[in-house]
């Protein structure tokens, strides 16, 4: 089984731009080659400005490519829930900014010819508990009420029983990675600029622009767009959105019949079924996702045992041939239930960010990608307000703002006061990772399957929360603000700029 996202093992993900060698000085420069930071590029690229895009890793490595690939109008948060914290004119303007996003991402595919499998489809939502049932008809006013053309359904394309169910035409998938590939292929034919493996050490900014720095190059920015899913540094936004993980495996069925839509199983845990094609147009491949939890934070400290349930899922409930991948990807849920786009804080003027997708990414990083080349060229957009990073609603983000700061709170409390894993590297097996303090400093080390040992320190650079052991996927996971490190401390992802300072073991002194 492979452990690697479906898109990025199938597309054989491969650095294709250079790294930055040599400093820049620009009008616009975009930190991020996903999703929302390509889509900035190409609305931006007739705007006569300079522009560069950087990624850390490369292009759709991160979210973008962990993603299940659907496009659609629905949320996690649901529209009756955004109603009831904000009114019914912001969820229809949700709806309507998430339905033109998905018209935008077809038209573009469209404009560049790029084969990328879009298709249109249906979105499905059932339940099969009584106690559900009234979720289900609340969505289903609520999406009325947004203009969506959503219909009660006794038929779904699964044989599992339910007991009230709505469908939603004319939603859709595709292959991300071969879209992202697409636009950047049309930037760089106009002249602009990318560069991978370019990581940013620092950013800063001044009246009329931006310094960032990279290991090999200083860039001078009169703006600024941190496409990096939250944002990088310090910023105040890191109270306001919370780091989660969800997990996800893709199949091959026996009977070689996938269900043609994405499908939001609601009973607990939520499981999101869908169809794709991968070797051609027609659907050969299952993805179920779901059962997430705050990162570094699973239950019983066993991530492993999260894609368990995943995988008990989809045995229970589909004739499956062979799993093929299993995966997780990260997301952050916002304090009130909507994005962040915009400006990074009240005081910036030339930096912008956008962060707070929870689960419907690729639909909201459309979105904000157009919001944030707006925004730089002083361009009116109907839906800026609804996603402002800078408004201030109390009643809709106080219940979940306590709770996730509190449980920050409750991480920093608990990890400090000499609480340690183990205190003998011998009693970590191949395969684990503990937490060991050695004259007063905290290391998190790793024994690997070679019975080598890694050490690196157990301080996030971030904000100096402890981290923890991932031991599905062999990572450092900050359980505060979700940055994630390998075994040699390298950053992988999340608002950490530094990697974890290494350790090693001199000659004679590692134990065996």
């Amino acid at each position: 089984m492979n452990k690697q996202p479906v898109w990025l093992h199938t597309l054989d993900v491969q650095q294709k731009y250079p790294p930055l060698k040599t400093s820049l000085d620009i009008d616009i420069l975009i930190v991020g080659a996903g999703i929302t930071g390509l889509t900035a590029a190409i609305q931006l690229k007739q705007s006569n400005k300079s522009i560069a895009v950087i990624d850390a890793h490369t292009i759709g490595s991160g979210t973008t490519g962990s993603s299940t690939a659907n496009l659609y109008v629905p949320v996690q948060n649901y529209y009756h829930q955004i109603a009831a914290k904000f009114n019914w004119q912001v969820a229809s303007q949700v709806a309507q900014s998430r339905k033109a996003a998905i018209d935008y991402i077809e038209q573009l595919i469209s404009q560049y010819n790029i084969n990328c499998s879009f298709q249109r489809r249906p979105w499905y939502m059932f339940t099969k508990l009584p106690e559900n049932r009234l979720t289900i008809e609340r969505e289903f006013a609520a999406l009325t009420y947004c203009d969506m053309p959503v219909d009660f359904t006794h038929d779904l394309p699964l044989t599992k029983p339910f007991t009230k169910a709505i469908k939603l035409d004319n939603q859709a998938r595709f292959n991300p990675l071969r879209y992202l590939y697409g636009l950047a292929e049309v930037l760089v034919k106009n002249g602009e600029r990318i560069y991978e493996q370019t990581p940013i050490v620092s950013h800063k900014e001044y009246k009329d622009y931006c310094v960032i720095e990279t290991p090999t190059a200083t860039i001078k920015a009169r703006k600024l767009l941190l496409a990096t899913h939250i944002p990088v540094g310090f910023n105040f936004l890191q109270l306001k959105v919370y780091p989660y993980r969800s997990y996800a495996v893709a199949a091959r069925l026996a009977q070689d019949k996938y269900p043609n839509g994405v499908i939001w199983d609601i009973d607990s845990p939520h499981f999101s079924i869908s169809s794709h094609s991968i070797t051609g147009e027609a659907l050969d491949l299952l993805i179920l996702a779901g059962n997430h939890h705050k990162t570094g934070q699973a239950k019983h400290c066993c991530h492993k045992k999260q894609q368990q349930i995943v995988e008990a899922y989809l045995k229970t409930h589909f004739d499956v041939a062979s799993i093929d991948y299993e995966w997780s990807a990260q997301h952050y849920q916002s304090a009130d239930g909507l994005p962040y786009i915009g400006l990074a804080s009240r005081f910036s003027k030339n930096t912008y960010v956008a962060t707070g997708y929870a689960t419907d990414g690729l639909t909201y990083g459309t979105i904000a990608g157009i919001l944030l080349a707006d925004k730089v060229q002083a361009k009116v957009n109907p839906w800026a307000d609804i996603y402002k990073t800078t408004r201030f609603t109390p009643l809709a983000s106080a219940v979940k703002f306590t709770k996730e700061n509190l449980n920050v709170l409750t991480h920093y409390l608990a990890d400090y006061p000499g609480n340690v894993e183990s205190q003998d590297y011998l009693a970590i097996k191949p395969g684990e990772g503990k937490i060991i303090e050695e004259q007063g400093e905290k290391w998190a080390v790793h024994r690997d399957e070679n019975n080598q040992l890694h050490r690196v320190s157990a301080i996030c650079t971030h904000m100096k929360c402890l981290v923890k052991w991932n031991d599905a996927e062999k990572t450092w996971d900050c359980p505060c603000h979700g940055s994630r490190f390998t075994i040699d401390g390298e950053i992988i992802e999340g608002p950490a700029l530094t990697p974890l300072k290494k350790k090693l073991f001199h000659r004679g002194e590692e134990p065996v």
